[in-house]
């Protein structure tokens, strides 16, 4: 299974400087049953794969994660119990680069 297989972009608005989305999570995934067994958990590292596939999606880039000041998990994601996410994005255009500002919730 490839990550296109792990989420489904649902809803996505989006201009210059920002971006909504809605992703539904597809608890059947296999890295599900590794992380963990009986207790499925979205690791950290997909999130931010998730949130890459929003940005070229919505804004045609191919982002690279250079530099982070700041990455937070405030609540585990199970796939089961939170089949949708929903991010809120903003962009800063800098000389010769942009810097992100994302947020994700678990409706």
């Amino acid at each position: 299974m490839s990550l296109a297989d792990l989420f489904h972009i649902e809803q996505i608005q989006a201009d210059e400087l920002s971006i909504q989305a809605s992703v539904a999570i597809k608890p059947i995934h296999q890295v599900f049953q590794g992380h963990f067994p009986n207790q499925p958990i979205l690791p950290g590292v997909l999130q931010i794969e998730i949130l890459k596939a929003i940005m070229t999606r919505a804004w045609e880039v191919k982002p690279r994660l250079s530099r982070a000041s700041t990455i937070k998990y405030l609540k585990m994601v199970d796939p089961n119990e939170t089949p949708i996410l929903r991010f809120s994005i903003s962009k800063k255009v800098k000389e010769d680069h942009f810097a992100v500002s994302a947020e994700s919730m678990i409706s």
